[in-house]
């Protein structure tokens, strides 16, 4: 993974500008220029060095550096000559470029940069900066400095993730940043650190992303998305699937919490071939775990239960499982692609009312919306805004303010 350039979001990204997002996804700039005094630096877990100070820091080692926004120019150039953030290049939404995720902003910044857009590395926190940069052939870079990944990541997870902003500096590791699995099966060595696992929510890990065959931009030719789909027949997969896998126990954090069960989600009724066994022995032994081999089972088959929406994902899955009694043990619950959720969902539920005293849930990869998405009504790029009343994100369709579009959607939920 090469990048000769790297381009930055701004807002929530660079600097911490939570007090103006109302404000600002109202377009209020009068409200929004009364009160630029409350932006902030970003206060990071025990960083090195402060997020703002990352430009200079790069350009001061002859990387290149640019900023891609959607704010107007003299909310970007006050802000950035406030806390002395030099850029060789900026695209504003004075510039006028159709609003992310078009992939148009950062195709001509890679431009005015004199690098080819595929050498570009875009840092930003939201899907859509996700979705520009996928769109545009540039690497996706996911800033997350609460270290609390975003609910939108889980579907739209960036090509890196980064909780430390000194993580950024180091472009000549860029590829081994990636998420675990995709770094091993593309023959490298992972480097741990934050992003290396993907964290979709608490207690809920995925080693990498699951592109379905109808994404026909990024499916073809991606190494995990194809063992997922061997694994879940061949026997050879599997094993190497577990290989995979076990290079948990490598983790520092994770010796220090090693698990004391390691379970999956079962074969269905009737299912002969276990695609985990191997998995479960495999993380097991790293772990010197006992294999749960049989704890859980799963009492019914649900017909039809790909095409269903999340919410009926949830209600088929009330009762389908049933775990032996357990006696406060920690578990690793194992399943191979999370989409929805609702499946281990389930399962960890059962596992604790059978006595778990925690269960985490591990999967290979979790499935990932096609990038950059369009409105199902009107073929615009959706985009996330913030609800007026409690400031919670939701996608939306920006044409709702030229033509009427009403197009809406919970981020997290599944394009319809």
């Amino acid at each position: 993974m090469r990048v000769d350039a790297i381009v930055f979001d701004l807002d929530d990204t660079l600097l911490d500008t939570s007090a103006l997002r109302m404000a600002r996804s109202q377009s209020d700039w009068v409200d929004v220029k009364a009160r630029l005094d409350q932006v902030q630096p970003f206060r990071t877990r025990a960083s090195r060095i402060s997020v703002e100070s990352v430009p200079a820091r790069l350009r001061a080692s002859g990387v290149k550096v640019g900023m891609v926004t959607h704010a107007p120019r003299w909310y970007v150039e006050a802000l950035l000559g406030r806390f002395n953030i030099p850029v060789d290049a900026m695209i504003t939404g004075s510039d006028r470029y159709p609003p992310k995720p078009d992939p148009t902003s950062l195709q001509q910044i890679a431009l005015e940069l004199g690098v080819d857009v595929t050498e570009l590395a875009y840092v930003g926190d939201e899907g859509i900066d996700v979705a520009a940069a996928t769109a545009a052939g540039a690497v996706s870079a996911g800033a997350c400095w609460s270290a609390q990944a975003p609910r939108e990541w889980r579907r739209w997870w960036p090509d890196i993730a980064v909780a430390e902003p000194e993580r950024l500096l180091d472009i000549e590791r860029f590829g081994l940043l990636r998420p675990l699995a995709e770094v091993v099966l593309d023959g490298g060595v992972p480097f741990w650190h934050w992003g290396t696992l993907m964290r979709l929510e608490q207690a809920v890990l995925a080693y990498g992303r699951y592109f379905t065959p109808e994404d026909v931009d990024r499916h073809p030719g991606h190494a995990l998305s194809t063992l997922v789909l061997q694994a879940k027949n061949d026997g050879a997969a599997a094993r190497r699937v577990s290989e995979v896998l076990s290079l948990l126990g490598e983790s520092p954090s994770w010796r220090r919490q090693r698990p004391e069960l390691v379970v999956s989600v079962p074969p269905r009724p009737g299912q002969e071939f276990d695609r985990f066994a191997v998995v479960r022995a495999a993380l097991a032994a790293a772990f010197e775990a006992r294999d749960g081999a049989g704890v859980l089972a799963m009492l019914f088959d649900v017909a039809g239960y790909k095409q269903m929406a999340p919410d009926e994902r949830r209600a088929a899955n009330i009762g389908r499982f049933r775990s032996r009694p357990l006696s406060g043990e920690s578990v690793l619950l194992i399943d191979d692609v999370i989409t929805s959720g609702s499946q281990t969902d389930g399962c960890r539920e059962e596992l604790m009312r059978a006595g778990a005293g925690s269960v985490t849930v591990l999967a290979l990869a979790a499935t990932q919306n096609r990038l950059p998405e369009q409105c199902p009504r009107c073929g615009a790029s959706l985009r996330v805004y913030y609800r007026r009343r409690d400031g919670r994100p939701f996608i939306g369709c920006p044409n709702f303010f030229r033509t009427g579009c009403g197009y809406t959607r919970d981020v997290g939920d599944q394009p319809i």
